[in-house]
């Protein structure tokens, strides 16, 4: 039942708006439980702690060793790893 003047919709209508509540549900869950926006990016820089964890190395390894390490990037004055070529240089990596 509609009250007047208010338009009826159609089955196709309350399933459309249904979907569209779940998914902007399942977003807001993912952001809300992302400890930052940094995690969101997968393919973006990372700080030398994150790169730390990732790689599950210290940080003082990762500053021992950048410059020889092909995903170290150099921003402003600070060190980036960049986490595509972290991947690639793990799976090249001897075991």
């Amino acid at each position: 039942m509609n009250t007047v003047g208010e338009p009826s919709k159609n089955l196709f209508d309350v399933l459309l708006e249904q979907v569209r509540q779940v998914v902007r549900e399942a977003v807001r869950e993912e952001l809300r439980t992302a400890r930052n926006w940094s995690e969101l990016d997968t393919d973006g820089l990372m700080d030398v702690k994150q790169a730390a964890a990732f790689l599950h190395e210290t940080p003082s390894w990762l500053y021992k060793n950048a410059s020889v390490l092909p995903f170290r990037r150099k921003v402003g004055g600070s060190l980036r790893f960049d986490t595509r070529g972290m991947k690639n240089w793990l799976a090249t990596k001897p075991r």
